[in-house]
């Protein structure tokens, strides 16, 4: 969003505000509370800076009161003082500059408003943490119960393809060996349940994964 003190030092500024709220109010629930307390302190700065101008226009207006032309303060503000002018004209005018930023101040405050009840809101649920993080780390432990279960049986399934591996080897040979001193029609030869090809490549993939999840990451 652009920044407050250049949205509400316009000529809608109650549209603009609207505008935001209803931006700030759809964004809010994505917000750390850390991001929450950063745009507190954008806007506290952007009323500091306002205080600031409305003190150095009261100075100008004190000064020339006194009879002194503040000439810096002039030029700042954008305030000339040509021969035609009068005075009083030239306090109106900083007056002027001073009731816009009051009013930009309320904007910026209502605003601000906004930010500060989420952070009340939040440091009340936050008396909630110490029970959350006991939940999380009841649920961490069992994660990692059950991935190490996982993997247990992961392995289990890796050992048995190599057993099934040695056996169909094995049976291969000897089903040749039977084919080949058989005389005439040999027996009838059967053959054992086959097990999908891709069954240890996969379960080692997974595996491999599992293997990283419980080293955690390097």
């Amino acid at each position: 969003m652009d920044s407050a003190l250049k949205v509400y030092d316009s000529s809608d500024p109650e549209k603009k505000f609207k505008e935001r709220r209803s931006f700030i109010r759809m964004h809010l629930p994505t917000l750390s509370a850390h991001e929450v307390q950063k745009c507190v302190e954008i806007l506290n700065e952007a009323l500091s800076v306002l205080k600031d101008e409305m003190g150095k226009c009261q100075e100008a207006i004190l000064q020339l009161s006194q009879g002194t032309d503040p000439q810096n303060v002039r030029r700042e503000f954008g305030v000339s003082w040509s021969l035609s002018t009068r005075l009083n004209e030239v306090i109106d005018c900083f007056k002027n500059e001073i009731s816009r930023r009051k009013q930009t101040v309320q904007w910026i405050r209502r605003e601000r408003a906004i930010y500060l009840w989420e952070a009340r809101v939040r440091k009340i649920g936050s008396l909630q943490l110490p029970l959350v993080q006991l939940r999380l780390d009841a649920l961490n432990k069992d994660a990692s119960e059950i991935i190490f279960t996982l993997k247990s049986h992961l392995e289990e399934i890796d050992q048995l393809c190599d057993s099934y591996q040695r056996v169909a080897c094995e049976t291969g040979n000897l089903q040749a060996k039977v084919r080949k001193l058989s005389l005439g029609n040999p027996q009838s030869i059967s053959y054992i349940p086959e097990v999908p090809a891709l069954m240890k490549e996969i379960n080692q993939k997974y595996l491999q994964e599992l293997n990283k999840t419980c080293l955690g990451p390097s």
